[in-house]
């Protein structure tokens, strides 16, 4: 949430911009590993393959529809369209975490 809110800011400051997007990239890559080593723990040997097809299919999916909306975002909301949408994906998985944990307790 916080890489795509700062990088405007920062736009005009290389020796930020290159730290930051280090910083937001390998984050974004490192939610794929952690996701299929969760994938490992989460479900039996029987049905990990299975598993691992639906998760790199809706991976994917992502990455088809996100550039898109993203698109639409700038299109719609100049200049920080696309900022704003980068920041809402990480937005709903909280609020999706977060009632999942309020589900679980109760």
């Amino acid at each position: 949430m916080i890489g795509p809110l700062l990088l405007s800011p920062v736009m005009s400051i290389p020796w930020l911009v290159w730290p930051l997007l280090l910083a937001w990239g390998g984050t974004m890559y490192g939610f794929y590993t952690q996701g299929i080593a969760l994938l490992g723990e989460s479900y039996p040997h029987a049905a990990l393959a299975d598993a691992n097809t639906v998760f790199v299919v809706v991976y994917c999916a992502g990455g088809i529809l996100g550039p898109s909306l993203g698109g639409l975002a700038m299109d719609c909301w100049t200049p920080n369209g696309l900022l704003v949408f980068l920041s809402v994906a990480p937005l709903l998985l909280a609020a999706a975490w977060l009632q999942r944990g309020r589900r679980t307790a109760s």
